[in-house]
């Protein structure tokens, strides 16, 4: 048995790069998608095509393709009030980085520090760069935060529980066993689930945008639930964070919670 009958929320796909995953027609009926984007001149592309409320594009600026002297750091910023939410940003001290990470760390700082994008969701990137996009978040105030893919070691994880951020964890991640050592020290109600569509896979497959179930049926496992408790879980994670936020992510999920305002199937 289960606490939860059997009318689920919607999966929620908080980190997808849907515009490489395939666009729109790619997209479930019934997923939401936060849809990253690598620079703002690609949201702003995006952005102009006729919406879906299932669909968020954020406003990004990858750090792996960021440049010395980067004027899309100022385009990002101008663009932030207009967006529902922020990604994907961090920091990348992998080989495949085009910046040191001074230029990095300046560019995030200047990212962090803007009031809009304290309103907004954030989600964060931070291969080989874990300890720095920590110590960046404990230097500004980011309600918002969702650390994205994040395999800190346990101090820095510790620290980022304390500083109340989010994860999202997708099947890759927890394919692995230092991802599901990583999930496993993270408290259920601070995780959020992702694909990171296309670039994530599930054994040889890229994950397709909404393609959450494996990542919940391992976290079921992993929590000692059904997967269904996992979805109101996760779905009551993504309430939690919206509520601190003056912009929310999702029209549609607003929609969903007018009409569920006790929740989804709860007994």
């Amino acid at each position: 048995m289960t606490l939860f009958d059997d009318h689920l929320p919607p999966p929620a796909d908080l980190h997808c790069h849907l515009a490489e995953a395939g666009g729109y027609g790619q997209v479930p009926a019934d997923a939401l998608i936060l849809a990253v984007t690598n620079d703002p001149a690609a949201w702003r592309r995006l952005g102009r095509r006729p919406q879906l409320d299932r669909v968020t594009w954020a406003v990004g600026l990858h750090p792996r393709v960021l440049r010395r002297d980067d004027t899309r750091v100022a385009d990002l910023l101008a663009a932030i009030p207009s967006a529902r939410a922020i990604g994907e940003i961090g920091l990348d001290y992998s080989s495949g980085a085009t910046a040191d990470g001074a230029t990095q760390r300046n560019a995030l700082d200047t990212i962090l520090s803007d009031p809009e994008t304290q309103r907004r969701l954030v989600t964060i990137h931070s291969v080989a760069a874990a300890e720095d996009v920590v110590v960046a978040l404990g230097e500004h105030h980011v309600p918002g935060a969702v650390l994205h893919w994040f395999l800190g070691t346990p101090p820095y994880l510790e620290r980022a529980i304390d500083l109340d951020a989010y994860f999202s964890v997708n099947s890759a991640m927890l394919s692995s066993t230092r991802g599901r050592t990583a999930v496993a020290a993270m408290p259920p109600n601070r995780v959020l689930v992702e694909t990171d569509a296309p670039f994530a896979k599930k054994g040889k497959t890229p994950l397709a945008p909404g393609d959450v179930a494996h990542a919940e049926a391992t976290l079921a496992r992993m929590w000692y639930v059904e997967p269904s408790e996992v979805r109101h879980r996760l779905w009551d994670n993504l309430q939690a964070l919206e509520r601190r936020l003056h912009v929310r992510v999702f029209a549609e999920s607003v929609a969903r919670s007018e009409d569920h305002p006790g929740g989804y199937g709860r007994s």
